[in-house]
């Protein structure tokens, strides 16, 4: 049977069948109905990001906008540092210190440190997302960009925190 041109409305499977009995249409799997190479990578490059939102998400920690009270937290103790440890300490800072049972200054210096491994894990993913999304630009074939989205969403999903 000869497949028709693809006009814009191109039905398939079996409702198909049940809808266009007798009428020439197109079968699953069909070249007209794949993607070309380049809404294929499209597709691949936004699964990337889709797997990257992932892996960042489970940073710092699950919540809704813990990552702008964390950002908080960092510029108070950041500001708290760069006073010289003096002044008013920030509640962002106090309220660390007070559950942990340290001084201010030790608190803030926990905030900055765990807003630099945040910082490093986000290089990381991004370094990945980066990385894989180029490899997926220069695929020269479905299979190639089906290899290197696998590879990036791995590594995307294997960046742990230390």
């Amino acid at each position: 049977m000869p497949y028709v041109e693809r006009t814009g409305l191109v039905v398939t499977g079996i409702w198909a069948t049940q809808q266009y009995a007798g009428q020439e249409y197109l079968p699953d799997g069909h070249a007209d109905l794949l993607p070309t190479l380049a809404e294929y990578k499209a597709t691949a490059r936004k699964e990337v990001d889709i797997e990257a939102g992932i892996a960042r998400s489970r940073f710092p920690s699950p919540g809704f906008l813990v990552e702008q009270e964390y950002k908080h937290a960092e510029s108070g103790a950041s500001s708290y540092v760069a006073a010289g440890y003096t002044g008013t300490v920030p509640v962002c800072v106090q309220d660390w210190a007070t559950v942990n049972g340290w001084t201010a200054q030790q608190a803030a210096d926990d905030i900055i440190a765990t807003a630099a491994v945040w910082y490093g894990i986000m290089d990381i993913i991004r370094g990945h997302r980066l990385i894989g999304k180029k490899a997926i630009e220069v695929a020269i074939d479905a299979a190639g960009v089906d290899t290197e989205k696998a590879l990036a969403i791995a590594n995307l999903r294997g960046v742990i925190p230390q």
